[in-house]
Order: C-alpha cells, then sequence, then structure tokens
C-alpha cells in the first residue's frame, strides 16, 4: 500500500462497497476496533472522528443513524442526526453526515443531493464545499476544484465553532489547493500550499512527500541539483516521520527517470539497493521492489530487473509481488527465460487466480512455447480475462483483448487474432504491446510496409515493454529488408493515438520478414 493510500480515511476506503459491501465493511471493521464504552458501529468513528472524540461524549444517536442507514430507513437516518446534532454543537451538519454515509454506500447522485442541500442550509460551513471540490479534483475538473477549494480556505479562516474541524478544512484546503497546481504543472504556486499544510501539521509524511516532488519539478535547470537536494530533505523528513513512506533514493531516482535523466536515475537505485539499503525487512523488501519496478519500466536494465527481484525474494521468499516480478524480469532476458517466467507467474497465478497482471502474463508465457496443452490453456485463461473485463472500457479490457489475440496468433489463427488486435487498435488507446502483435500479423500476411509502421508505433512507447528487444529486431529486420536504413522509432510520437496501419489496407509484399511463425523466437513471439 502506497504512503498516500495509508493516509485515505475509512470513507474513501468504503466508497467502492455499496450497501451490501458497507454491512460487510462494518462487521470486519467492528472486530478490528477497540473497545469503546458505547459499542458503537466502527462507521460512527470515520464519521465523525474528524470533528470530535467519540470517547469522550454520548454520541450513541449517531450510532443509531448509521443502523438505521444500513436498514434503509432514512426518515429515522435523518431524525437521529438532526437530533444528534442539536445535542453536540460539534458535530458536522447533518445532511452532511449524511451525505458521508451515502458516499460510503457508493451512492454518488444521493451524495451530490445531499451535498448541495448543506450548501443550502449551512452556507458558511466549509464541509460540504471540500467535499464538492474533492468530487471536481476527482473528475479532473481543476477550475471547478481551484474555486471550491478557495471559497472553503476563505470560509474556514471565520469559521470558530470547532478547532478540531478547522484543523482538517485549513490541510484539506491547502492540499487541495496544491493538487489543482500541481495537475497543471505550476510547481511555483503549489508550494507556498504545501508549506501552510506543513505549518498546520509539522509531521505529515505525505505532505512533505509532496513538496520534495514540488521542489525537483521547480527546479528548471538540466541536472536539477537544487531541487534534488531540497526534494532528498524533504524525502528524509517523510521517512522520519512514518517509516513506511518511500525511500528518498527511490523517490530520487523515480524523479530523475520521469525527467529523463536515465543516468542520474541509475545512480540513486545504486544507493538504494546498495549502501543505503534498510535493515528492516519490511522496508528493505518494499525498496527492492520498487527497484525491481524500475528496472523493468526501463528500457536497458533487464539484469538489474532479475537480480532486485531475486534480492526481494531472498528478503521475502512468499512475497506474491516478488514472484510477479521475477517472472517478468525473466521475459526480458535475452534469450527469454520462459521457464523461469512461467515457474512463478504460476504460482503467483495459483495462488490468486484474479492476479489480473499475473493471469495475463502467464497467458503470454504458455502461448510463446510451442506445447499445445499450454497453448489450449494460454487460450482458456485469455478468454475468461476477456470475458470478465470486456466492455469495462479500461487497461485491463485492452490488455485482457490484446493478449488473447496474441494467443490466437500463437495458435496460428491468424484470421482470429487480426480481428481481435484490430479491435484493440480502433479502441482509441491500444498498449505497445497490441501495437507489437499487429505488426507481426501484419507481417505473416505479408503486408510488411504496415508491419513496419505498426512495430515502429510501438517503439516510440516511452516506458519498456516486454515485446521491446522484439519489436527492435523486427523492425532492424523489416528495414534491411525493405531497403529503408533510417531508423524513425526514435522519433517521439505527435499522438497518442496514431493511425493504426490496418490489415484492411492493401499488403505491399509476399514475403515474410523478421521472425516467421515457424521459427522459436527467443524474445517476442515462440
Amino acid at each position: 500500500m502506497s504512503m498516500f493510500m495509508r493516509g485515505r480515511t475509512w470513507t474513501s476506503l468504503a466508497s467502492g462497497c455499496g450497501l451490501l459491501g458497507l454491512l460487510s465493511l462494518c462487521a470486519g471493521l467492528f472486530s478490528n476496533t477497540r473497545a469503546q464504552a458505547a459499542d458503537y458501529s466502527p462507521l460512527v468513528e470515520p464519521l465523525i472522528g474528524n470533528a470530535v472524540n467519540i470517547n469522550e461524549g454520548d454520541y450513541s444517536k449517531v450510532d443509531k443513524a448509521v443502523k438505521r442507514f444500513l436498514r434503509g430507513d432514512l426518515d429515522a437516518t435523518k431524525s437521529f442526526l438532526e437530533d444528534a446534532k442539536k445535542e453536540h454543537k460539534m458535530l458536522p451538519p447533518p445532511e452532511f453526515m449524511l451525505a458521508q454515509l451515502w458516499q460510503m454506500a457508493n451512492q454518488g447522485a444521493q451524495m451530490r443531493v445531499e451535498l448541495e442541500t448543506c450548501v443550502k442550509l449551512h452556507p458558511d460551513d466549509p464541509d460540504a464545499y471540500l467535499s464538492l471540490a474533492d468530487l471536481a479534483l476527482g473528475e479532473r475538473r481543476w477550475t471547478d476544484a481551484g474555486l471550491e477549494f478557495a471559497y472553503a480556505k476563505s470560509l474556514a479562516a471565520k469559521f470558530t465553532e470547532n478547532k478540531k474541524r478547522l484543523l482538517n478544512f485549513q490541510t484539506r484546503a491547502e492540499n487541495g489547493l496544491a493538487l489543482v497546481a500541481e495537475a497543471r504543472d505550476n510547481w511555483d504556486e503549489a508550494k507556498p500550499h504545501l508549506t501552510a499544510w506543513l505549518a498546520l501539521d509539522p509531521n505529515s509524511a505525505a505532505a512533505h512527500a509532496r513538496l520534495a516532488r514540488v521542489l525537483f519539478k521547480a527546479d528548471t535547470s538540466d541536472k536539477k541539483l537544487d531541487g534534488a537536494k531540497a526534494a532528498y530533505a524533504e524525502y528524509k523528513e517523510a521517512l522520519k516521520n512514518d517509516t513506511k513512506s518511500i525511500s528518498p533514493d527511490i523517490a530520487l531516482a523515480l524523479l530523475y527517470e520521469d525527467a529523463k535523466n536515465h543516468e542520474q536515475a541509475r545512480k540513486f537505485i545504486g544507493l538504494a539497493v546498495g549502501q543505503d539499503l534498510p535493515a528492516d525487512p519490511e522496508s528493505r523488501l518494499a525498496t527492492l521492489i520498487a527497484a525491481a519496478h524500475w528496472a523493468i519500466e526501463s528500457s536497458d536494465q533487464p539484469t538489474e530487473a532479475r537480480d532486485y527481484a531475486d534480492m526481494a525474494l531472498k528478503t521475502k521468499p512468499d512475497s506474491q509481488e516478488a514472484k510477479f516480478l521475477r517472472g517478468v524480469a525473466a521475459r526480458l532476458q535475452s534469450p527469454k527465460d520462459n521457464v523461469t517466467a512461467e515457474k512463478y507467474l504460476q504460482d503467483v497465478f495459483m495462488s490468486s487466480p484474479s492476479n489480473f497482471a499475473a493471469s495475463n502474463q502467464f497467458a503470454q508465457v504458455l502461448a510463446e512455447q510451442k506445447d499445445k496443452d499450454k497453448r489450449q490453456r494460454a487460450l482458456d485463461i485469455a478468454q475468461i480475462n476477456q470475458k470478465m473485463y470486456a466492455g469495462q472500457k479500461n487497461q485491463q479490457e485492452i490488455e485482457a483483448t490484446a493478449t488473447l489475440g496474441w494467443v490466437l496468433f500463437n495458435m496460428e489463427k491468424i484470421n482470429e487474432a487480426n480481428q481481435v488486435v484490430q479491435a484493440v487498435l480502433k479502441s482509441g488507446t491500444p498498449s505497445p504491446d497490441a501495437w507489437y502483435f499487429e505488426a507481426r500479423i501484419l507481417q505473416e500476411m505479408g503486408k510488411s510496409e504496415d508491419a513496419k509502421k505498426a512495430v515502429d508505433v510501438a517503439l516510440r512507447w516511452p516506458k519498456n515493454f516486454v515485446h521491446r528487444p522484439d519489436a527492435k529486431a523486427m523492425s532492424t529486420a523489416l528495414a534491411r529488408s525493405l531497403g529503408t536504413d533510417t531508423d524513425d522509432t526514435s522519433t517521439t510520437a505527435k499522438s497518442n493515438n496514431p493511425t493504426p496501419p490496418s490489415s484492411d489496407n492493401p499488403g505491399t509484399g509476399k514475403e515474410t520478414l523478421g521472425p516467421s511463425k515457424s521459427t522459436t523466437s527467443t524474445t517476442g513471439g515462440r
């Protein structure tokens, strides 16, 4: 779980549950919540904990409201919340508490209605404005979010009803305004808001980490030495306040990688897994896993990816994430180590069949081997994933569909594979793997020029992908065969949705170039 995840409230964690899920959440929380004098529902704390200490008063009416809400009795819920507010002036408005309950039940429309009602009846209370700002932020409506956060901040400056709620208002407003500025890459505007947040809560690891990133980004020099120094200091403060925070070395490596300074990123990764590697097993594991992720996403780090994953497994042999990374790292080797990849990916898949990333990679590994039984199993897994994610219009659907096409291609069902992969390309957000799969299909159909265009689109992706080594080899072979020596794969893509070279277009040749379907490729097809 990331440091930002650890800071989430139970309200946000419960937001995806629905009413039935909320009942389950109650049951789970109840067994882990410390004993309370009144044995309140575990949802009482997240509902009013930002306003009062529930162990220092009688909040049984709030507890009754929660229980009535879970039974679907809205009239009684409202009545109990209104009575609770009359008894305890420090509580939030009853309409806001009801809005929170709707949010916990994942009922966004009802939540918005109650928030608007709260604004109408309590125009000077910042809580509803902050929640509306959060909604706008989640929907990437930066202007609306900024205006809401700024207005909530102005209301908080005049709020005197409850010091605990006031602190919550102020930190949320500064955090929100900083997020809006960061979303617009306005680093200088974000800095004072994060500094103000830290003035209110000096021990906030999240605020220190956010400020670190902003200070690095605000340094516009090529080497970013001043920004890196300031950021490193803030990351150290974050780690001091929360030992589960990201390693400062890892954090700087990721920032440098994002800034396209790979050598500096490599330097800080080396420090993270070397002299600064934590002794604490949990922190050590987190650092090594982060380093392995970095190496896998870097196009020239297959050995490091393998080594960091191995180190993570030595730290915790039963770590499913470390096993997954070791399996993927094996696929990046040249030649591909399918035996090791299959071993680790199968282990993760068998332990957690619903782990999409593991099942998707496992299906590809099985498909790329000549064993008919393995290819059939790959088809079964790929079809299950495709059906499970069909219609969701997310990255999982795209990857699942692309993998199904790849499995069909390896089973020599070229026309079926082409139809499936074409659907991915027409989705508007294809992955680099999908472009590579289409290139292989086009190549097999004798359409070499279109295959070259497709594989070069894949190679323009800024981050690594499993089939990149194969894609490079294929592009080179096609260029040589077509008599085009210019390597255009380094050209930055002008669009995230380039027009796909389609197998529906006329072919340009009968020859099969690069790794053929009958040859077992060590890196990309079979």
